[in-house]
């Protein structure tokens, strides 16, 4: 019997090594076309509800009461925020690039939002809170969250602009139309 050659033993080695990096790197590559793909997508969707967004900022406090039509866009907004939330979320685009580029929108979405979809939890027999269950617009929350707590982080003023609004039940216009 005899004995396979080193050079053999060593040039084996280097070409499966040499396969595994080349794999390993196609990989990355389709990973970040893939993320690159998703983030051009969420991006032009983004855009094309830039209006229905403005819709949602001037509705009045979900407390006084909503019409069928502000919550048809209610539910319209937070449909769409869900996906694109669910994308970041789940690692088909990057979370940094949430945080970075849409967290107010995020974050403020959220805010006139939360009580009209925990309502809709409620009405749907689902936990009305995240942490007890509750599985409905998840992504967006979670997302809208953590997309407050950047705010809060890195940009305290305009975090602090947003919550002092919402305490206040002002909407955007109605707080530049006075200053």
């Amino acid at each position: 019997m005899e004995s396979t050659p080193l050079w053999v033993i060593i040039a084996t080695f280097f070409a499966t090594a040499s396969i595994a990096v080349i794999a390993i790197v196609q990989s990355i590559l389709l990973l970040r076309d893939r993320s690159a793909n998703t983030t051009i997508s969420i991006v032009n969707r983004m855009t094309e509800k830039r209006e229905k967004w403005n819709d949602l900022f001037e509705l009045p406090d979900y407390s006084q009461g909503w019409n069928d039509d502000q919550k048809s866009l209610a539910d319209f907004i937070g449909a769409s925020l869900q996906q694109a939330a669910y994308l970041a979320y789940s690692g088909f685009s990057s979370k940094k690039y949430f945080y970075e580029n849409y967290a107010a929108i995020f974050f403020r979405s959220w805010l006139i939002l939360k009580d009209f979809i925990k309502d809709q939890r409620k009405f749907d027999g689902q936990p009305v809170e995240m942490t007890n269950g509750a599985f409905s617009r998840i992504h967006f929350e979670k997302i809208a969250l953590k997309c407050g707590k950047h705010l809060k982080r890195k940009h305290s003023k305009f975090y602090e602009y947003i919550m002092d609004m919402n305490g206040r039940g002002q909407r955007f216009s109605n707080q530049t139309s006075e200053n």
